[in-house]
């Protein structure tokens, strides 16, 4: 009998699963049927052909399964019977129709057939969940449905194993767990937190480190099986189901699941432990599970399920056997990316002049360094959705004086205040000049406090949108100073993802309902998300990738991560930056090369072996700076060697070395604690042995940390004779391998310098590409020395008087932050110009008094490819990831280069009136071979021309190889007035021999360096493959094109708008009404306070004026601007504003209390 599938476990040795007896009835193939292997990002599964005999096994195995009389179905008909409640009924049932269904990936050959397979599937209560490349689709069936569609259909069929629903992400922590539990003796209780403390000391606090990073169960929290663990923290494990239930009936499901599982687990658990564990210890270990509330449930149901860490072997076991689950993944928590940019953003350039001075006095425009706001595009109208730690609305950078004190009323009792459908408390205060919503996120038993304790959020929040108004009315001018946002006149929609017993983000268990609806049912088109999980597996991305795929309109900023100086020869970016359809930005820095010639320097490791191979990587260290650096003792020109200790604690002496320390860089380990071993005592042993570097190998899987000060106890004394660093746990197990590796001849540090630019990418900027090949980060935006707004509560200020002695500092700043958490907010903010350019009829020309404006309501699609199109290569600009210069765009390190709206959106008076820009937006494919041509631009031989074709694709799986569903092909046709025809393909050089379409990325572009002039331009759009045509037959794909640069003439096409409205063709449904151009620029007014303090007093600081009646800015959408966009599929919008009055003139809000006359504090 032919075995019915092959798996190779890729790091899933460790774990032991049962086989479905089900499997046995696959297992009757015919003998000699051809196979299909097919790469999964867990292992390989074989699939076969099936016999009819197969189809009669399974169908006799469906038969006899629904007349046995097991535990689990004596349970579901309990649960089912009449007796139950009609809430535990429909739960039961949803639940037990989910436990008849098996994951399974069935072949198929074309389109066609693919809708074949899907109808028969649907036909047996079946469904099509997702695609697996190439030509798979990932099904949810009964073993009978399965296999009798699979037979009819002549399509290749397999199980899919549980340990393929087992995430990569558990590696290496269930192996050490595993270990650590064996180790353990027989009288250890369980109610210790310390099992597994007869391992080494270090696989022990690399065992705590590992825990660390999972999110954990408050002690008193609810969920089924809630209540404190003995003392003992839980550990979360993120669990998805299969789907294909109606919504009602899958938050049913989900509630049956945390009724019944945490009995069963207990019972399963038990089995494991055996009888070492007594009765109080397994209570106080009881596994709770927590579940989303039923309107953040849509189409992927997870859940959490919170275990003890002693557990979480066997615990992960029972899950993945379990035959309604899907896919099993550590639950993480989420991170934040912290560790004068509009500028630079908008004019692609900063000079020694602006950096020093970048508010002139002697200006005739409103502001000559930021010329889109000097045109009027400040973000009017447009609501940008950002989820954080929450927001001081008391800041002046935020307040509204007619509602002070207005969302803190309604939330502060958040158990009276309404609720989104979510179950979230929420309060909405529509004409807000800032805030238009804000909501308190509640998940995995953590709820926020609608406080921003941490000071991220306000930060953050402030580099989209802060803005200092100078009067009372908030309609009035702004100021502007150094923490000025990117959309000073931008909206937020804020969702508090804080809690209030740390500093943990809380997220809900499906991003797409359970968060991103929320900002868009409060109108919010761009989403801007400065945290994420170090991982890169592709679970919460695919929430992102849903919810774009269902709504072409959003798009959204996603900060890459900080893990760039962490990963070991591997990409970096972080979830859910990784995701398909996200802008991914990247941390750039602002530094002019002219002021000071800053320089910096960069380590590299070279490791040189037996076989003459030499391996080379940057590294960079956490360096004691109060003591010599390692570029101190570094050789210009040589390196330093490096060796391990031994022991390598090097508490003792060193003596057993296998390579001398004389001359060399040590690495040790780091102590638990100072009593146990002090850095003072380890330095010592490494210089009596010879010794003139250390570096400790801490155990901390976050950025390089940097290690205790190497003090005599004795005498209080710092020990300054040699180099003292620190590096990660990634790194520090790397190093450890190939230090021990017989085969190494030399392991070495040297060192080289830079200089600071704008184009430098800094180290800890988390890096590209993805695995599958896709290009991230897509964008790059300022992340080094970044000034934005802090909460009033803060005790830190940048520069300025002490204010301490003022009633209130309600104006505090927070300088020199760093981070890809303020690059991503920074570029949510310049989308939001970009898209108000698009809105209120910038385009084509870049003037409001232009006849062939154009107004319209771009796609998400449209603007990442205006970005793209416009960013600005940083060629020649070190990434000190790796260690030189870089080439040009696109990269690993820059993306696509750094944001330039002078690049990509012409302004009248400002950028070369050569340039030109055309747009396709919202073209529509339904199947493969769908074709698209856009003509009628013509080469002026000028400059240089750059195409971009954005699309949305479908939603990928997490047990794919390779996320990329739908593939879409850029094409450009070149007809030069000599006749020579040439086609150049979409990310590939212009003059390629033999070029290879790009198979996995959802951008491409083609950049003409020099097309004679009069040489025609012809866009083409191909549809290669369409897989959702069968996945989503109901939903089109999307895309877009943007064209910019040295032509002349229009696309020809319905989907250009400015061609449409020129042929007189009906317009787009939210066509807005022609703004009517601006009147004359008033001169500027007087220079104010770079810092202030309290807000000015009118027109006593320079800034933005507000825009002048009708200068072509629609209002807030709270009046006759944009219409919030319908409600998210199986999401109901939100209910009436929950109380919040109307301004003071209207009765309810008192008007605020007068307040003594503050004295402007100048700086």
């Amino acid at each position: 009998m032919n075995a019915p599938y092959r798996i190779i476990a890729m790091a899933h040795a460790c774990i032991c699963f049962p086989i479905p007896a089900i499997v046995l009835a696959v297992a009757i193939l015919a003998a000699g049927s051809c196979a299909k292997d097919v790469l999964l990002s867990t292992g390989f599964i074989e699939l076969r052909p099936v016999a009819s005999s197969d189809v009669a096994a399974a169908a006799a195995a469906a038969a006899a399964s629904q007349s046995s009389v097991s535990v689990r179905q004596r349970l579901d008909a309990r649960l089912s019977s009449s007796a139950a409640s009609s809430s535990s009924s429909t739960g039961s049932t949803a639940l037990g129709s989910v436990r008849s269904r098996r994951l399974f990936i069935l072949s198929y050959k074309d389109d066609a057939h693919a809708r074949r397979i899907a109808r028969g599937l649907a036909a047996r209560q079946g469904q099509v969940l997702s695609y697996i490349p190439d030509q798979n689709l990932l099904v949810s069936a009964g073993p009978d449905a399965a296999l009798g569609v699979a037979y009819e259909q002549g399509a290749e069929v397999a199980e899919c194993d549980p340990s393929l629903k087992v995430s990569p992400e558990w590696q290496p922590l269930l192996p050490l767990l595993q270990t650590a539990t064996s180790s353990d003796s027989s009288s250890s209780s369980s109610s210790s937190s310390s099992s597994g403390s007869g391992g080494d000391a270090a696989s022990d606090l690399a065992l705590t480190s590992l825990l660390q990073a999972l999110q954990t169960l408050p002690p008193a929290a609810g969920g089924s099986g809630g209540g404190a663990a003995g003392g003992q923290p839980r550990y979360g494990i993120l669990v998805e189901l299969l789907t294909g239930l109606p919504a009602a009936a899958a938050a049913a499901a989900l509630a049956a699941a945390a009724q019944d599982w945490p009995a069963e687990l207990a019972a399963a658990l038990a089995a494991a432990r055996g009888s070492s564990v007594n009765r109080a210890a397994a209570a106080a270990c009881r596994p709770a599970v927590d579940v989303p509330a039923a309107g953040a449930v849509g189409d992927v149901l997870r859940l959490s399920v919170f275990l003890c860490r002693q557990d979480l072997p066997a615990g992960v076991s029972w899950l993945a056997a379990q035959p309604e689950v899907k896919w099993v993944a550590p639950l993480r928590g989420a991170g934040l990316h912290n560790v004068l940019s509009d500028i630079l953003l908008q004019t692609g350039d900063l000079s020694a002049e602006q950096f020093m001075d970048p508010v002139p006095d002697n200006s005739t425009a409103v502001h000559p360094y930021r010329p889109y706001w000097s045109a009027g595009l400040q973000g009017q109208g447009e609501i940008v959705g950002v989820g954080d730690t929450g927001l001081d609305i008391d800041s002046c950078y935020f307040d509204d004086p007619r509602y002070s004190g207005g969302y803190a009323a309604a939330l502060a009792d958040e158990w009276a205040a309404p609720r989104l459908p979510q179950g979230l408390p929420y309060a909405r205060i529509p004409a807000h000049r800032k805030v238009v919503q804000y909501t308190i996120m509640k998940a995995g038993g953590y709820t926020g406090d609608a406080e921003d304790r941490n000071g991220h959020g306000t930060s953050v929040s402030g580099c989209v949108a802060g803005a200092v108004l100078t009067s009372d009315d908030p309609n009035g001018p702004t100021a502007i100073d150094g923490a000025t946002g990117a959309a000073p006149r931008a909206r937020l929609s804020l969702i508090d993802l804080s809690n209030d017993t740390s500093d943990n983000m809380v997220l809900p268990a499906e991003l797409a309902a359970g968060y991103l609806a929320i900002h868009k049912a409060a109108g919010a088109t761009i989403h801007s998300n400065s945290w994420g999980w170090p991982q890169t597996s592709y679970s919460f991305s695919r929430d992102f990738d849903k919810f774009l795929w269902e709504n072409p309109a959003a798009i959204s900023i996603n900060s890459a991560g900080n893990e760039g100086a962490k990963a070991v020869r591997r990409c970096s970016i972080n979830e859910p930056a990784l995701a398909k359809n996200v802008v991914s930005v990247g941390a750039g820095t602002r530094m002019s090369p002219e002021l000071v010639g800053t320089s910096f320097t960069m380590y590299k490791i070279s490791a040189t072996w037996r076989n003459g191979r030499v391996d080379e990587m940057m590294f960079y260290p956490s360096e004691i700076r109060r003591l010599p650096l390692l570029s101190d003792i570094i050789p210009e020109g040589g390196k330093l060697r490096m060796v391990l200790a031994d022991p390598l604690g090097a508490c003792k002496s060193l003596r057993r070395l296998r390579l001398t320390p004389r001359g060399a860089l040590v690495m040790v380990t780091s102590s638990p604690t100072p009593q146990q071993c002090s850095t003072y005592t380890q330095v010592r042993r490494i210089v009596d042995a010879g010794g003139v570097a250390m570096l400790v190998l801490q155990p901390d899987n976050v950025q390089p940390r940097t290690p205790r000060d190497p003090v005599d106890p004795d005498s209080g004394q710092l020990f300054s004779l040699v180099p003292v660093s620190g590096t990660n746990l990634e790194w520090g197990q790397y190093l450890s391998s190939i230090a021990n590796d017989e085969s190494l001849v030399e392991l070495a540090i040297s060192k080289s310098t830079a200089v600071y630019d704008s184009n430098v990418i800094p180290w800890f900027s988390s890096a590209g590409p993805m695995p599958d090949g896709r290009i991230k980060p897509d964008i790059i935006a300022p992340g080094v020395a970044i000034t934005s707004a802090s909460r009033t509560s803060s005790t830190s200020s940048t520069g300025g008087p002490d204010v301490s002695s003022l009633p209130s500092d309600t104006c505090k700043t927070v300088g020199q932050q760093m981070g890809t958490s303020f690059a991503a907010p920074l570029v949510a903010g310049h989308l939001a110009i970009m898209r108000q350019y698009v809105r209120t009829g910038f385009y084509p020309t870049g003037s409001l008094q232009d006849d062939t404006r154009a107004p319209f309501m771009p796609s998400g699609m449209l603007l990442k490819a205006l970005m793209v199109a416009g960013a600005k290569s940083l060629e020649g600009g070190v990434a000190m990831l790796k260690g030189g210069p870089m080439g040009p765009s696109p990269d690993g390190f820059q993306g696509w280069g750094r944001l330039n709206l002078a690049g990509s959106l012409p302004l009248e008076n400002f950028t070369d009136p050569r340039v030109r820009l055309q747009l396709a937006d919202w073209g529509s494919f339904t199947a493969a071979g769908d074709r698209a041509s856009l003509e009628g631009l013509v080469a002026t031989g000028a400059g240089p021309v750059t195409i971009v074709m954005s699309y949305y694709d479908y939603p990928g799986d997490q047990l794919a190889n390779v996320v990329t569903v739908n593939n879409l092909d850029l094409v450009v046709e070149l007809q030069a007035p000599g006749g020579w025809v040439k086609r150049v393909l979409g990310n590939t050089d212009e003059n390629a021999v033999a070029a290879k379409p790009d198979r996995v990325n959802t951008v491409e572009r083609v950049l003409l360096t020099a097309l004679p002039e009069n040489t025609t331009i012809r866009i083409i759009v191909n549809a290669t493959t369409l897989p959702s045509a069968a996945l989503d037959p109901t939903t089109p794909q999307r895309w877009a094109v943007a064209a910019v640069g040295h032509f002349s003439g229009s696309l020809k096409s319905p989907l250009n708008p400015a061609w449409a409205l020129q042929e007189g063709l009906p317009q787009p449904p939210a066509f807005p009404n022609l703004p009517q151009p601006p009147p004359p620029r008033a001169p500027p007014p007087r220079k104010a306070p770079r810092n202030p303090r309290r807000r000015p007093p009118p027109l006593s600081s320079p800034g933005i004026p507000p825009p002048p009646s009708s200068p072509g800015i629609p209002p807030p959408p709270s009046s006759r601007g944009i219409p919030p966009p319908p409600s998210s599929p199986g999401v109901p919008p939100p209910p009436s504003s929950p109380g919040i009055p109307p301004p003071p003139s209207s009765p309810g809000v008192p008007p605020p209390p007068s307040s003594p006359e503050i004295p402007l504090i100048q700086p």
